[in-house]
Protein backbone atom coordinates (compact mmCIF):
# COMPACT_ATOMS: atom_id res chain seq x y z
CA UNK A 1 0.00 0.00 0.00
CA UNK A 2 1.42 3.80 -0.53
CA UNK A 3 0.32 7.02 0.37
CA UNK A 4 1.35 10.20 -0.78
CA UNK A 5 0.23 13.81 -0.40
CA UNK A 6 2.53 16.80 -1.62
CA UNK A 7 3.70 18.77 1.64
CA UNK A 8 5.23 21.33 -1.80
CA UNK A 9 2.11 22.35 -2.62
CA UNK A 10 0.01 22.75 0.53
CA UNK A 11 2.27 25.40 1.47
CA UNK A 12 2.27 26.75 -1.87
CA UNK A 13 6.15 26.02 -2.80
CA UNK A 14 6.94 25.29 -6.68
CA UNK A 15 8.67 22.40 -6.03
CA UNK A 16 6.77 19.15 -5.12
CA UNK A 17 7.55 18.23 -1.90
CA UNK A 18 6.08 14.69 -1.03
CA UNK A 19 5.61 12.56 1.75
CA UNK A 20 5.45 9.29 1.19
CA UNK A 21 3.98 6.26 3.27
CA UNK A 22 4.69 2.51 1.96
CA UNK A 23 3.47 -0.60 3.81
CA UNK A 24 4.63 -4.25 2.54
CA UNK A 25 2.94 -7.37 3.36
CA UNK A 26 -0.25 -5.70 4.80
CA UNK A 27 -1.27 -8.32 5.34
CA UNK A 28 1.38 -9.66 7.57
CA UNK A 29 0.85 -13.06 5.78
CA UNK A 30 4.23 -15.39 6.07
CA UNK A 31 3.03 -18.53 4.42
CA UNK A 32 5.73 -19.99 2.19
CA UNK A 33 5.21 -18.87 -1.43
CA UNK A 34 7.57 -21.51 -3.14
CA UNK A 35 8.31 -25.07 -2.19
CA UNK A 36 11.09 -27.15 -3.42
CA UNK A 37 9.96 -29.38 -6.03
CA UNK A 38 13.10 -31.75 -6.24
CA UNK A 39 13.51 -35.06 -4.63
CA UNK A 40 16.80 -37.04 -4.09
CA UNK A 41 17.03 -40.94 -3.07
CA UNK A 42 19.17 -39.78 -0.28
CA UNK A 43 17.50 -38.68 3.18
CA UNK A 44 20.50 -36.41 3.59
CA UNK A 45 19.72 -34.20 0.53
CA UNK A 46 16.03 -34.92 0.48
CA UNK A 47 14.71 -31.50 0.48
CA UNK A 48 10.96 -32.39 -1.12
CA UNK A 49 8.14 -29.68 -0.53
CA UNK A 50 10.43 -27.31 2.08
CA UNK A 51 9.94 -23.68 1.75
CA UNK A 52 12.32 -21.79 -0.57
CA UNK A 53 10.42 -18.42 -0.58
CA UNK A 54 8.83 -16.64 2.67
CA UNK A 55 7.36 -13.06 2.39
CA UNK A 56 8.80 -10.87 5.05
CA UNK A 57 6.70 -9.73 7.43
CA UNK A 58 4.58 -6.08 7.43
CA UNK A 59 7.43 -3.54 7.51
CA UNK A 60 6.45 -0.12 6.51
CA UNK A 61 8.87 3.20 5.21
CA UNK A 62 8.47 6.94 5.79
CA UNK A 63 10.06 9.03 2.62
CA UNK A 64 10.20 12.74 2.19
CA UNK A 65 10.83 13.35 -1.60
CA UNK A 66 12.00 16.36 -3.28
CA UNK A 67 11.34 17.42 -7.08
CA UNK A 68 11.20 19.99 -9.32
Amino acid sequence: MQVRYDVGGALGLSQKIELVGLVVNALDDTSATQLTDAWSDTPAKNRFGTALFQDSPLQGELLLRVRN
